[in-house]
């Protein structure tokens, strides 16, 4: 896998706006699940944050980097419980959203401000997105790697489906993006 921040003209500025949404809704301890090179980091207090990358490379950068963080590669190794987990632009990356949603929730702290942060693209802009690394301004392996597309109705839909409740939702960068901030609902 390509650490996708260094294509594109603006992967940096994009992955900084990202950056600058999802942080309003992080407390306490964080897990950046699909960290890359684990910049989201210099954001939060050291004992207070740890990223997850199975892509070994931006694992090993993320950790050169950034060598006071905790940084996992293996999610077996991973003995904590969260409160709040970030997944930016991940998601339309994972085979079974679903699923996936429902094994990260089992990894919060038992209280009810545990909450996970999902950015990413709207697929009503997807056409943009392929333009934009075809023409060489975002990540051109980003795109091909989607596995699912989200608008607002397919993310409501699959926080509903994953027993969550949406603290917030809300577009960004001219609508190209989106971010839902997800609770569970505990039974």
């Amino acid at each position: 896998m390509v650490v996708q921040v260094n294509e594109g003209l603006l992967s940096n500025y994009l992955k900084k706006i990202r950056f600058n949404t999802a942080i309003r809704y992080c407390e306490g301890k964080i897990l950046d699940f699909g960290c890359g090179d684990g910049s989201f980091c210099e954001n939060f207090m050291v004992e207070n944050y740890n990223g997850y990358e199975p892509d070994y490379q931006s694992f090993e950068l993320a950790k050169k980097k950034f060598p006071k963080n905790s940084f996992f590669n293996d999610l077996n190794s991973i003995n904590q419980k969260f409160d709040s987990i970030v997944l930016m632009a991940l998601i339309e990356h994972v085979d079974s959203p679903h699923d996936f949603l429902i094994n990260l929730s089992n990894r919060f702290v038992k209280n009810s401000n545990s909450k996970i942060i999902i950015t990413t693209p709207n697929k009503y802009l997807d056409f943009f997105h392929h333009l934009g690394a075809s023409l060489g301004l975002f990540s051109s392996h980003a795109a091909d790697e989607h596995n699912v597309m989200f608008n607002k109705k397919d993310l409501f839909k699959l926080a509903k489906e994953t027993n969550h409740r949406v603290i917030n939702y809300k577009k960004f960068l001219f609508f190209a993006n989106q971010i839902i901030v997800l609770s569970k609902i505990e039974k």
